[in-house]
């Protein structure tokens, strides 16, 4: 349950606005978010360190 919220605090703090807009932009192609897609990327990595 710690690691679960601990995922979804890094992911808003980096990507600086809510989840559900961010998944709805990974969504949407014409929605170019590339530098919260290089966000999610570097938190995906610093994760997979933790974990």
């Amino acid at each position: 349950m710690f690691w679960l919220i601990l995922f979804f605090s890094v992911l808003v703090i980096l990507n600086l606005y809510p989840l559900p807009h961010f998944f709805f932009s990974l969504f949407n192609s014409y929605h170019e978010d590339i530098i919260s897609t290089k966000d999610y990327n570097i938190t995906i990595k610093i994760l997979i360190l933790f974990l």
